[in-house]
Order: structure tokens, then C-alpha cells, then sequence
């Protein structure tokens, strides 16, 4: 037997003792029930974790998993209370109350001397119903603004204008110049809801370039009604007098309290409070208990 025979024989014995001493594995013909086992492999691209089997993810792809996660975290949130939307009919509502404390204010001024005749009061009686008219207004416009952020916008506005009709009704009925007086001040109270419109815009304009402009217009407004309020306020007394100009002023504020049915509540940490099932379930259970108590 030559070299090169002797040598091939060696190598396919070595070849059929290896063979014989291999142990047949998973997925094998001698395991044919048994699969390949499940690995834990990290995929790169994504930095995630998948199981693998024999090649082939079993996790969802990533961007099927990322939005699956971001729409069940977003479900689980809470939606935030949203600002109410106004349209252009709210905003003619706002104008007319921004309008209607600087407008009160002067256009009584060219009626001075008639009602100096009417009254049979001095000249300085008649001038002091003008300034005590400020004062009251300056007074009470930090205290309406602070109600309407504990109590709410409407609440608020409704009742200052309430108070505002009721001053100008006394001022057009008033006998004497100490009602005229006494009527003015409680005019001068209810003057100061204007600046809550201030406030409204606040609580429902989101974007802080556009509320400027909406502030800016409305602010424009009332230098407007300080200058055009003794004309408009002197005809309307020269024509009809100025107890019916008092009257225009009073059906003036209770149209403003009808309009303000149409605004909603601007408050948000109201309406949080509103939309609490437990407050609300709170507050009537302890009115309900009270009032058996009462009786």
C-alpha cells in the first residue's frame, strides 16, 4: 500500500469516530419534537430588546411599539381643562363692559349746570358728585378684580353691574343732591367691573403675542370713551335731559348683565373645581346636611 493510500484510509476513520461522537442537539433527527431555543438579542439600530428565534424578531418594530406606548400613555393622562373659546359676538359683549366705566365717568360732565337748576344745589355740591364718583372708582377696582379670581368672572360682573344699575337709577331718580350724591358713589363701585375684562382676556388668549393686541385694542378703547363721552353725553342731555342720560346708563348695564349669559367662565382654577365629581358631590351632600339641620 503505498504513502498517499494509507493516508486517505487515516483520515476517514478519524472522520467516522468524529461523526459517532457528536450528541445530536435540538432540532436534530434524533429530537424531532424539540425547537430551537429562544434567545435574547439586542438590536442596535433600535437599542431595544426582542426575543429572537432562529433568525426572526417576535417583538413588534419599533415604530409600531413607540406608538403603541405614546397612544396608551396619553389615554392614561388626564386631559387638561381647555380655555373657552369667544367668537366676535363675546368680544362685542367684552367692549361693552370695557366701555362702560370710562364712558360713566364724563359724559355726566356737561350737565353740570342743569342739574345745578334741578337740584337747586351749589356748584360745588354738583362738582363733588363727579370726584366722589372717582374716588369710589379707584377703590373699588382692586377689590372687584381680587373677588373675580376667588369667586369667578360672571359672578362677579353680573353683581358689580347690578350695583352699577342701581346707582344709576338712583342718580336719575334723585330728589336732592345728598341721594345724587350717595347714588353717584354706588355708580362709582359698579364702574369698576371694566377691568375684569382685562382678566377674561388673559384666561382665554393663549399666545402672548396675540393677547397684546387684543389688550392694546380694548386699552385704546377707554381713552377713546373719556374723549368722546362728555359729546355723546352732552347731546343726549341737551335733547332729553340728564336724568333720561342716567337712565340710558342703567339700561345700558342691564343689557350687559343679559349679554353675559353668553360668556363663559374664563377662571380656570374654577372650572377645575367645577368639573371635580368629589367637590360638587361634597358641596351638595354638606348644603343638603345644613339644611336638615336648619329644620
Amino acid at each position: 500500500m503505498s504513502a498517499s493510500a494509507a493516508s486517505s484510509a487515516r483520515v476517514a476513520l478519524l472522520a467516522e469516530a468524529s461523526r459517532r461522537s457528536e450528541v445530536p442537539g435540538a432540532g436534530s433527527p434524533a429530537f424531532p419534537g424539540v425547537t430551537p431555543p429562544l434567545r435574547l438579542a439586542v438590536e442596535p439600530s433600535s437599542d431595544r430588546r426582542s426575543l429572537v428565534s432562529d433568525g426572526q424578531s417576535l417583538a413588534p418594530g419599533p415604530l409600531e411599539g413607540d406608538a403603541n406606548g405614546a397612544a396608551a400613555s396619553a389615554a392614561c393622562k388626564p386631559p387638561p381643562p381647555s380655555a373657552p373659546l369667544l367668537h366676535a359676538g363675546h368680544y362685542v359683549v367684552l367692549l361693552l363692559l370695557n366701555c362702560i366705566g370710562a364712558f360713566s365717568s364724563d359724559c355726566y360732565i356737561p350737565n353740570l349746570s342743569d342739574v345745578v337748576d334741578d337740584l337747586k344745589a351749589t356748584d360745588q355740591e354738583v362738582s363733588l358728585t363727579i370726584q366722589v364718583n372717582w374716588y369710589m372708582l379707584g377703590f373699588a377696582t382692586p377689590i372687584v378684580g381680587y373677588l373675580s379670581d376667588v369667586y369667578g368672572r360672571k359672578v362677579v360682573i353680573c353683581s358689580t353691574l347690578l350695583v352699577y344699575v342701581v346707582g344709576a337709577v338712583g342718580s336719575a331718580l334723585a330728589p336732592t343732591i345728598g341721594w345724587l350724591l350717595a347714588a353717584r358713589c354706588v355708580q362709582g363701585v359698579g364702574e369698576s367691573v371694566s377691568i375684569i375684562t382685562s382678566a377674561i382676556i388673559r384666561d382665554v388668549v393663549d399666545d402672548k403675542q396675540r393677547r397684546m393686541r387684543v389688550q392694546a385694542y380694548f386699552t385704546t378703547m377707554r381713552p377713546l370713551m373719556l374723549l368722546g363721552g362728555p359729546s355723546v353725553g352732552g347731546f343726549i342731555g341737551t335733547a332729553f335731559g340728564w336724568r333720561n342720560l342716567m337712565k340710558g346708563l342703567s339700561c345700558w348695564g342691564g343689557l350687559t348683565i343679559l349679554l353675559m349669559y353668553f360668556i363663559p367662565e374664563s377662571n380656570a382654577a374654577l372650572r377645575r373645581m367645577y368639573s371635580n365629581v368629589d367637590f360638587v358631590g361634597l358641596t351638595v351632600a354638606a348644603a343638603i346636611n345644613m339644611g336638615a339641620a336648619r329644620d
